[in-house]
């Protein structure tokens, strides 16, 4: 919740700047505001003549990242991040993580006996 009145405030901050808040922009903020403040939400709306029956739609297409940061593992330490597309299949990711040059020092120092991959989140190398 803290996050999120934050970010609330960042935008009322970002609003103070300009010359004229666009009414499309105000609405929006109404209704992320309603859930906080529902009684001075609706005030500001019925000030503005604004509905706050309608909840802004999310765009799905801006909620997945292309790109993702995994984490690698040497026997459960993290060594290094390396940076991918996420429509990289687990032979790649693998290829990748080998090819950095901080795994590769920790990988030297042993045999690798096998890799685990968590998909967009992590790689483990077990070394022994």
């Amino acid at each position: 919740m803290n996050t999120a009145v934050s970010q609330m405030m960042i935008v009322l901050n970002h609003f103070e700047t300009l010359d004229k808040v666009p009414a499309k922009s105000f609405a929006i903020f109404l209704a992320l505001l309603a859930p906080f403040a529902p009684h001075l939400a609706a005030e500001l709306a019925e000030e503005r003549g604004i509905s706050l029956d309608t909840w802004p739609e999310a765009d799905k297409t801006k909620l997945q990242s292309a790109v993702v940061r995994v984490a690698v593992q040497i026997n459960g330490k993290v060594r290094a991040t390396i940076e991918l597309l996420a429509s990289v299949g687990e032979e790649e990711v693998l290829a990748a993580a080998r090819a950095d040059e901080n795994v590769q020092k920790w990988l030297a120092l042993g045999k690798e006996a096998r890799a685990v991959y968590v998909p967009g989140k992590v790689i483990n190398f077990v070394v022994r």
